[in-house]
């Protein structure tokens, strides 16, 4: 089974810095990057689909900068509650299990690693459901900041069964069945 985890992306890292208890972003943001399959049994953004989210272990992060001789994002660890819709936003309180501040990485190639990331996602504000084990990328973010290496060792303790939840089924729309045009 694959484990799945939210990805949070935002360009300014105003929103991410300091204590962030609530986020919130566009509707069109939602699910960006997300696999296929995924985004279409969440999409409704229903009660099921919302429970699903909250479930997720998440990552916060901002979009990536250069600078003269490496890379950096902000990056915290936690998990999103209270999800709202509304017409054209979604929002979210956020609670902070671990903050790393601002990471550096020698190349973006790195940071893309971390994460699993493609070239474009690094550099655009969107809420993706990502598949991959959060434990390992926590892993790689403690070789980035072993001073936190204890924190991340006691984040792998399940809060709950989050690797097992699977998004809610596919409402598929039947119009009704098909007879088959060949006939024998």
């Amino acid at each position: 089974m694959t484990e799945t985890f939210n990805y949070i992306s935002f360009g300014n890292w105003e929103y991410i810095e300091g204590n962030v208890d609530d986020i919130s972003m566009g509707r069109g943001r939602m699910f960006e990057y997300t696999p296929p399959d995924t985004e279409k049994r969440l999409e409704s953004l229903d009660v099921t689909a919302l429970a699903f989210l909250e479930k997720l272990p998440t990552f916060l992060c901002s979009e990536i900068k250069s600078g003269a001789d490496a890379v950096s994002m902000l990056i915290k660890y936690g998990r999103v509650s209270n999800v709202n819709l509304g017409h054209k936003e979604v929002s979210a309180a956020f609670e902070t299990l671990i903050n790393f501040g601002e990471v550096e990485f020698e190349s973006i190639e790195a940071a893309r690693t971390v994460f699993g990331a493609d070239k474009f996602q690094l550099y655009r504000t969107h809420w993706a459901v990502r598949e991959g084990d959060a434990s390992e990328i926590l892993n790689r973010l403690a070789e980035a900041k072993p001073d936190l290496a204890q924190v991340i060792a006691a984040a792998h303790a399940p809060a709950d069964a989050a690797a097992a939840v699977q998004p809610p089924p596919r409402d598929k729309k039947i119009l009704g069945n098909a007879d088959s045009v060949e006939r024998s």
